[in-house]
């Protein structure tokens, strides 16, 4: 969706310019799903919002599930000079998905899986809007 919206394609096309040690592929299909939503999924979703729901109840795990999410990636925004309030309230907010996904299914599988995506859209995305304004062939 973002790529269909000029001002937002714009601002995906400077995300696509920081360096990363890896291929973008590769980076989503292996480090994302192994290194980043598999473990993120079985720490959180997996280990720590059940343990939650037996010691507060669902509706206070969620929100205390989530918000740890949120801050567990303080170091993340930190590293890349994104905004921490920012990264920190926009993975809270996806903590909470995440955490419903997993109530509703009974597994954290399907949060596995959204985690998966989202982020890989978010490594793959920045690639096609800058090969959305790259010139097509030979210059004329």
């Amino acid at each position: 969706m973002a790529l269909a919206v000029p001002e937002l394609r714009a601002k995906l096309i400077e995300f696509a310019d920081r360096e990363s040690e890896v291929a973008p592929a590769e980076w989503a299909a292996v480090h994302i799903p192994i290194g980043t939503a598999y473990s993120e999924e079985l720490i959180f979703r997996g280990t720590l919002e059940p343990l939650l729901d037996n010691a507060f109840g669902a509706r206070t795990s969620a929100f205390l599930g989530a918000l740890t999410f949120g801050l567990w990636h303080v170091h993340p925004a930190r590293a890349t000079g994104d905004s921490v309030a920012g990264t920190v309230a926009l993975t809270t907010l996806g903590g909470l998905v995440f955490g419903r996904l997993r109530r509703c299914g009974g597994s954290a599988t399907a949060p596995f899986l959204l985690h998966w995506a989202l982020n890989a859209g978010g490594v793959l995305a920045p690639r096609l809007a800058r090969r959305s304004v790259e010139p097509v062939g030979p210059a004329q």
